[in-house]
């Protein structure tokens, strides 16, 4: 387990989307996208920019990394904290539901990123953060509900 941070450690504010779609056998499926650095499984995310609020930062990057299209919700539903390996800060992520409505050929970032569309319910088996994890499997118990009526 990795060490509470430090009073000294400088906090970086960061947003991620949760991307949600209708898989091929009616269930709900989450976009992850592979680390550069690790090849561990994420959400799209990346820095809260001047001017910008969490939400619209989750759509961005959603559509940066991963061309995906969707409005995101402006309630955060959660958040998780990780570190970058040789960084000396922690970084903190607001994570936002977004509901995919389609998805670019080509990526606004122009780079090739691995990525996967997984069931919702499987998510949190798939990523390497264990925050992120439980944020998943929260997701995944306060929708199951909603999608299995949608």
């Amino acid at each position: 387990m990795k060490p509470a941070p430090a009073e000294s450690e400088p906090m970086v504010a960061q947003a991620a989307a949760i991307c949600l779609r209708d898989g091929a056998g009616g269930g709900a499926e989450v976009l992850l996208i592979a680390s550069r650095g690790t090849g561990e499984w994420w959400l799209p995310k990346g820095h809260i920019e001047s001017g910008e609020t969490s939400r619209d930062t989750a759509r961005r990057e959603a559509f940066e990394e991963a061309g995906v299209l969707g409005e995101a919700e402006q309630e955060v539903i959660g958040s998780f904290r990780y570190r970058k390996p040789l960084i000396d800060a922690v970084y903190c992520v607001e994570v936002h539901l977004l509901r995919v409505q389609g998805q670019a050929e080509v990526v606004a970032a122009g780079e090739t990123r691995r990525m996967r569309w997984v069931p919702l319910a499987l998510a949190a088996r798939v990523v390497g953060n264990r925050e992120l994890a439980g944020l998943l499997e929260a997701v995944c118990l306060k929708l199951s509900p909603a999608l299995q009526t949608a």
